[in-house]
C-alpha cells in the first residue's frame, strides 16, 4: 500500500536556497522546477530557454542542482547572478536522488502551476508557458497538459486530451512539455525512488483530471550518452520498465493490469524494433536477451501477445538481411535509371 508525502515533508528534503528573495517576483504565476545533475555541457541552453520566454505574467526558475561532480553548479550561479529576479537555486552538501530533488523542488513552488524541465533539454517555442497556461486557464477539466517535443517520436493519436489509460498505456508527453496544476501536489503518493519519475507524476496528475494537449513542438529532447533512458543499455532499460509496470499495479490495486503489462511488451518492441543499420548480431544478441528477460512476466499477463513477439524477434536477422537487400537493390535501380537519363 503507497502512503502520501506531506509538503512538510517535501520541504525536509536536504537543502539550501540561494537566491535573492528582494528581488524575485512576489507573486508568480508559473515556477519552473528544472532538475539538473552533471549537464554543464547543456544546463546554459536549459536556463535560457526558461529566461526567453515571452509572457504576460511573472514566472520563476527553480534549478534542484543534485551535487553534480562536473561543473554544473558554477554554471548554474553564473546564471542565478545574471537573472537574480527569476532564479532559485537549490542545492545540498550530497545528493538526494531523483525523486527526493523533485519534491523539494515542488514544495517550493509559489505558482500556480508548475512546468518541469530537465537540464539537458530546453524548450524551443518563446511562448510555450504563455500557451499552456491559456490552456489550463480555459480548460478546468484538464489536471495538466503537453506538447510535442522535437528529437523523439509521438507514440500516440493526435487528439486535444488524453485520459488515464492514454497516459498509461504509452509514453506520451516529454518531461520538458508538461504544465500541471500545483494544488494538486500539496500531498503526493510516496511512490519508490526510481529513475522512471515522470511517468508516475503523469499517472497521480491523470487521476485527477485530463491531459490538454497543444499539437505543436515546443521543446527538444537531448539524445546524449548521460541520459536516463537512452544512455541505459538494455537492461536497465527492462528494470525501469518493470519498476513502472509495478509500482502502478500496486498503486492502481491491479484496476490496469492489463494496459501496464501491453506497455510493457510494446516497449519491449520498440527496443527489438528491426534495425537496417548497424551490426545485426549484435543487435539480435541484445533482442534475444529482451525476449529472456521477459519471459516470466509476460507469459502469465499476456501469453498469446508475448509469443508472437518472440517468434518475430527469432527470425529477426532473416527479416534485417532481406529489407537490406531489398534497400540495396532499389538504390541500384535508382542510380541505373539516373545514369540511363544522363546518357540519354
Amino acid at each position: 500500500m503507497i502512503g502520501f508525502i506531506t509538503k512538510e515533508e517535501m520541504l525536509s528534503v536536504p537543502a539550501v536556497e540561494i537566491s535573492s528573495c528582494e528581488k524575485l517576483a512576489a507573486a508568480p504565476l508559473v515556477s519552473v522546477a528544472m532538475m539538473t545533475r552533471n549537464h554543464q555541457d547543456y544546463i546554459a541552453q536549459a536556463i535560457e530557454s526558461v529566461i526567453a520566454q515571452e509572457c504576460d505574467f511573472e514566472i520563476e526558475l527553480l534549478i534542484g542542482e543534485d551535487f553534480s561532480t562536473d561543473a554544473t553548479r558554477v554554471v548554474c550561479e553564473r546564471y542565478l547572478n545574471k537573472y537574480p529576479s527569476v532564479i532559485r537555486l537549490i542545492v545540498a552538501h550530497r545528493n538526494v536522488g531523483i525523486q527526493p530533488n523533485f519534491l523539494r523542488l515542488i514544495g517550493r513552488c509559489r505558482g500556480k502551476y508548475i512546468a518541469l524541465l530537465e537540464g539537458d533539454d530546453y524548450w524551443t517555442d518563446n511562448q510555450k508557458l504563455q500557451k499552456q497556461v491559456a490552456m489550463l486557464e480555459n480548460h478546468p477539466e484538464y489536471s495538466w497538459c503537453g506538447a510535442k517535443t522535437a528529437n523523439r517520436t509521438f507514440w500516440a493519436e493526435e487528439k486535444p486530451y488524453y485520459d488515464l489509460e492514454d497516459i498509461l498505456r504509452r509514453y506520451i508527453i516529454h518531461t520538458s512539455s508538461a504544465v500541471f496544476r500545483a494544488e494538486l501536489f500539496e500531498t503526493y503518493p510516496d511512490f519508490p525512488n526510481v529513475e522512471c519519475l515522470e511517468s508516475m507524476v503523469y499517472a497521480y496528475l491523470s487521476q485527477h483530471g485530463l491531459c490538454g494537449f497543444l499539437n505543436e513542438i515546443v521543446s527538444h529532447y537531448r539524445i546524449h550518452s548521460g541520459g536516463i533512458w537512452t544512455g541505459a543499455d538494455i537492461s536497465k532499460r527492462m528494470r525501469l520498465t518493470w519498476s513502472f509496470t509495478d509500482i502502478m499495479d500496486d498503486y492502481f490495486d491491479r484496476k490496469y493490469s492489463k494496459i501496464l503489462y501491453d506497455r510493457e511488451l510494446w516497449i519491449c518492441k520498440m527496443d527489438t524494433a528491426m534495425r537496417l543499420q548497424g551490426d545485426i548480431r549484435e543487435h539480435w544478441r541484445q533482442s534475444l536477451s529482451v525476449v529472456r528477460l521477459s519471459f516470466p512476466r509476460l507469459i502469465r499477463h499476456c501469453p498469446s501477445k508475448y509469443i508472437a513477439f518472440a517468434l518475430n524477434v527469432l527470425v529477426l536477422p532473416i527479416r534485417t538481411i532481406y529489407y537490406r537487400f531489398r534497400a540495396k537493390l532499389s538504390v541500384r535501380k535508382r542510380l541505373n535509371a539516373l545514369f540511363d537519363n544522363f546518357k540519354r
